[in-house]
């Protein structure tokens, strides 16, 4: 059942925990939310699963690689290549055809404001504990 919702290359990827996420550069522009955006395509095992259109109006410089970095969603084995913008992605959209039933989502930015935020708003309130993203993602639920 699941080999025929995700497909053999997949099911045969994540039995060895070996999942590639690339990305592809297009030449696509368009104007979302009143911001210049270009389109890229993450793949997965070299298969699309979304589009997310990035402006270069907003550099947000290395933090998106470390924001997907820090995902470490595909285990140790696999590869997650970082992706080839530093722009803000002002609209994601993300597709997967799992079998006959397949999901999408999409998000699009509405408004950009920029302003500083005091380091205390990140403080963690007492009886908490912080906890990295990639351990967070790993945790049974």
């Amino acid at each position: 059942m699941m080999e025929q919702m995700l497909g053999q290359g997949t099911m045969n990827a994540l039995a060895q925990g070996k999942l590639e996420f690339t990305w592809k550069t297009t030449n696509e522009k368009q104007t979302i939310s009143g911001f210049p955006c270009r389109k890229y395509i993450p793949l997965l095992n070299g298969q699309p699963i979304g589009e997310v259109w990035v402006t270069d109006k907003i550099n947000l410089g290395d933090d998106v690689a470390k924001y997907f970095d820090a995902l470490g969603i595909f285990g140790e084995k696999s590869v997650a290549n970082p992706p080839p913008f530093k722009g803000l992605p002002i609209k994601t959209v993300t597709s997967i055809q799992m079998g006959p039933s397949s999901t999408r989502s999409e998000s699009v930015v509405v408004k950009v404001e920029e302003k500083r935020i005091s380091d205390k708003e990140f403080e963690l309130p007492p009886g908490l504990t912080k906890v990295e993203l990639k351990q967070q993602m790993m945790q049974p639920k």
